[in-house]
């Protein structure tokens, strides 16, 4: 592997990573002022939070990192940094408190950047941070019941592939992977570096047992200068690959690393995974992404993550701006079908003015406009409804609004309201279990329907 290749893709990530291209320029983010307690719940969809506890005081550990909450609602497994004695998987029982902790293999080099359940509990899918710590990644799996670590992938390269260590050899990275839940097999993503400059964009699946990978679908002379970017500090939804259950669609986030803003192919699309012949299908492009953003915000948003609504009609679609001293950020809807889109809330037509952003009440619903520029957010557990939650915590409390959707099917409420937990830092990925359970800045709530 010619070294010049290898740094292009660091240097290509990195550029996507700090890109700082700015809206046409408004006033300077301002520093927001304390805002008032939120209301009690107010149950607009039938469901009701009948729990909630802190994950590092459940599990005994100050940061479990990427906590994630098994499907069938029994354990949450999280990973620990040791610093030089190493990191651990982690694995915490629920009914009797028992907790059992791994070490990563040797081969297994840096930091996951999510821990994707199976789901029959059994397994844990991860790979190694190809884009944020540039290693060479892999698709590992974990055991649960035995503690074992096998990397399905392995093309017997490790750690960073800048390096002398990756020179003259043939490797792939394997990453973002999804376990399906119709066929139990694990879909993710490769690519590799070409001598044109470009890269491959490649989807495959592969058991997490047995067998060698399978091409699902090839985009590569489709989206040449496109890559599959993801931010570890927003982390949200499903990340930027989302699939069906059925296996039938997956929808994507893809951002051109020179400029991640205004080509034509940035933002969000949907392939088809029957029809192997048929083109991607693009809901919006990054520039769509600004619709809702205020005239007084400086910085663009771009897609952070993505979920499919619960009856697989429509695409979530997280998008996160940093502001320089506060973040905003956005949720729209997207028709799968018509690819209509629409904004969860339009800052820019409801609150066009930085002191109404940070001070004000919005009248509606009695809330703060910033309560719905959320911290973090998740789809309800599946047969819970087609209800998305956010989560914000506003000057020392902390509440769960719910939106039901399509957008315009109910009307949006707090579902949930306390005091702030003391948590260790903003963890925005989220998961959720279909005994009720969602996981969600170091919380872990129980639902019950009503």
């Amino acid at each position: 592997m010619n070294r010049r290749y290898v740094r292009l893709l660091v240097l290509a990530v990195s550029v996507a990573l700090v890109f700082t291209a700015v809206l046409p320029a408004g006033a300077a983010n301002p520093t927001p002022t304390p805002l008032p307690t939120l209301p009690a719940p107010v149950l607009v969809p039938p469901l009701s939070v009948t729990s909630a506890q802190e994950v590092p005081t459940l599990v005994d550990e100050r940061t479990p990192g990427l906590a994630a909450v098994s499907p069938d609602g029994t354990k949450i497994a999280y990973a620990v940094d040791l610093g030089r004695k190493g990191r651990q998987m982690c694995v915490f029982t629920l009914a009797d408190s028992q907790k059992k902790c791994y070490q990563f293999p040797d081969t297994f080099k840096g930091y996951p950047y999510e821990l994707v359940w199976s789901p029959d509990s059994a397994n844990i899918t991860f790979t190694e941070d190809p884009e944020q710590s540039a290693n060479e990644s892999d698709i590992w799996v974990f055991a649960v019941a035995s503690g074992a670590f096998t990397n399905r992938t392995n093309d017997n390269v490790e750690g960073s592939y800048r390096g002398k260590n990756v020179e003259g050899k043939t490797f792939w990275l394997d990453y973002l992977p999804m376990w399906n839940t119709d066929d139990g097999m694990i879909y993710f993503w490769r690519s590799v570096p070409r001598t044109d400059l470009t890269f491959t964009l490649q989807l495959q699946r592969i058991n997490g047992s047995t067998g060698e990978p399978e091409l699902v679908r090839d985009l590569t002379d489709y989206f040449k200068q496109y890559l599959l970017i993801y931010d570890n500090q927003a982390f949200f939804l499903d990340g930027v690959s989302t699939i069906t259950p059925d296996a039938s669609k997956v929808a994507i986030a893809l951002q051109a690393p020179l400029d991640p803003l205004t080509l034509p192919k940035n933002g969000v699309w949907v392939v088809d995974l029957k029809d192997t012949k048929s083109e991607p299908k693009q809901l919006a492009n990054n520039m769509d992404m600004q619709l809702a953003v205020p005239s007084w915000w400086s910085v663009p948003a771009f897609v952070c993550g993505l979920a499919w609504s619960a009856d697989y009609k429509g695409v979530i679609v997280y998008a996160y701006s940093r502001g320089i001293q506060i973040p905003l950020d956005l949720v729209y809807y997207i028709d799968e079908a018509t690819g209509d889109m629409k904004a969860l809330f339009d800052f820019k037509k409801n609150a066009d003015d930085s002191d109404a952003f940070l001070t004000d009440i919005y009248p509606p619903t009695g809330l703060p406009y910033r309560f719905y520029s959320p911290w973090t957010a998740s789809m309800v557990p599946a047969g819970y409804g087609n209800t998305f939650l956010f989560l914000n915590d506003l000057s020392g409390g902390i509440g769960i609004g719910a939106i039901p959707l399509p957008p315009g099917s109910g009307g949006a409420g707090v579902l949930y309201s306390a005091p702030s937990p003391l948590v260790p830092y903003v963890l925005t990925r989220s998961s959720t279990s279909k005994d009720g359970k969602v996981l969600m800045y170091f919380m872990l709530y129980q639902l019950a329907k009503k």
